[in-house]
């Protein structure tokens, strides 16, 4: 996963998908944006049954994380595949997916 992306295209330029079921408000506070860092919300197409536009956050949640969202604890963003079975808090991660 790489550190940053940028989100250059204008709402009324969004393909079709992406404004079928949005998030209320998207319409209205949606931007462009040079620096899309870790953490940040961005904009996702899910597809659980049904194709739905909504926001996720960016990064690395471990399963084991109490509150998964907390803002004063740092997550990791960049795992390298030479060295994720040397990390403690992937190893788990690695196990689960069968890395």
């Amino acid at each position: 996963m790489c550190g940053r992306f940028e989100l250059k295209t204008k709402f009324e330029k969004l393909p079709k998908v992406l404004k079928q079921d949005y998030p209320r408000g998207l319409d209205s506070k949606y931007m462009t944006q040079n620096l899309i860092r870790p953490n940040d919300p961005v904009l996702v197409i899910k597809n659980e049954g049904k194709i739905k536009t909504t926001f996720m956050t960016w990064g690395f949640i471990s399963p084991w994380a109490k509150v998964p969202f907390d803002k004063e604890r740092p997550r990791p963003f960049n795992a390298r595949s030479e060295t994720v079975k040397e990390k403690k808090y992937l190893v788990e991660v690695g196990n689960i997916k069968g890395a």
